[in-house]
């Protein structure tokens, strides 16, 4: 059964907090992320290990210099190989409407993955913060 998650980015009462939220996670060789949804969107990538993705539409691997878009509710799980260093991307709705509307892998290039790693620094990104505007925007 899948569990559907909170939002990181709205209150309780939907009012928006921040665009874009982070999470960080170092976890062990054979853990799984049980199946679950989120309403925000999310970027799933590893800087180290590698996640399997998987959703009724299919499994993705996800190595180090690759990530997945995972649209809004869509339900997933993960299984860890190795050490992974997890670190997720949580997008407000429609803040990235260049990105498919279904689950896709995305190349992590040097730059992209300097910015993973830089917006994982804050727990959340608002545009009323210039530093954290400047991460927004890029």
């Amino acid at each position: 059964m899948s569990h559907k998650c909170q939002s990181v980015l709205c209150t309780s009462r939907g009012r928006r907090i921040a665009e874009l939220a982070t999470v960080s996670a170092d976890l062990p060789h054979g853990d799984r992320i049980p199946e679950h949804s989120h309403p925000e969107d999310q970027l799933l990538f590893a800087s180290r290990g590698v996640m399997t993705l998987q959703t009724a539409q299919g499994t993705w691997v996800v190595p180090p210099m690759r990530a997945v878009w995972i649209p809004a509710n869509t339900p997933h799980s993960v299984a860890i190989s190795g050490i992974v260093h997890m670190r997720t991307l949580y997008l407000h709705p429609g803040l990235c409407r260049q990105l498919p509307r279904k689950c896709a892998v995305i190349p992590v290039s040097p730059l992209l993955r300097e910015l993973v790693l830089r917006a994982c620094t804050h727990a959340k990104l608002r545009k009323e913060v210039s530093v954290e505007r400047r991460i927004l925007a890029a």
